[in-house]
């Protein structure tokens, strides 16, 4: 399994690295204007990071949380691995925002 995970890591550099890139530059230009544009993300979000404490100059969850109404942030004593060092937190935690995305097609469903 470790040497799967390895090689697919490895795999995925090139992506990993142009979405950095993006995310410096186009999407946050697009981010930019649909905020100002007044655009909201009308699915669940869900955020889980390291509890960063005072150490970051913007309350993150904040920001979010204007753009997406529907959204929840929870913080992990997870080191940088986040996945790897509290599996069954990140497990619980997916599980929980799957329900809600399934609640919000529901009460969203065209034929209800």
């Amino acid at each position: 399994m470790r040497a799967y995970y390895i090689e697919s890591s490895i795999q995925a550099t090139n992506s990993i690295v142009a979405a950095f890139r993006a995310t410096a530059g186009i999407a946050l230009d697009m981010d930019t204007a649909d905020r100002k544009a007044g655009k909201q993300l009308t699915m669940p979000v869900a955020v889980i990071s390291q509890d960063w404490g005072g150490q970051l100059v913007f309350d993150a969850a904040t920001l979010w949380r204007a753009w997406a109404p529907n959204f929840t942030y929870q913080s992990t004593s997870s080191g940088h691995f986040v996945a790897e060092g509290n599996p069954d937190e990140i497990v619980a935690f997916i599980r929980e925002l799957d329900g809600r995305a399934r609640q919000n097609n529901e009460s969203d469903s065209p034929c209800q």
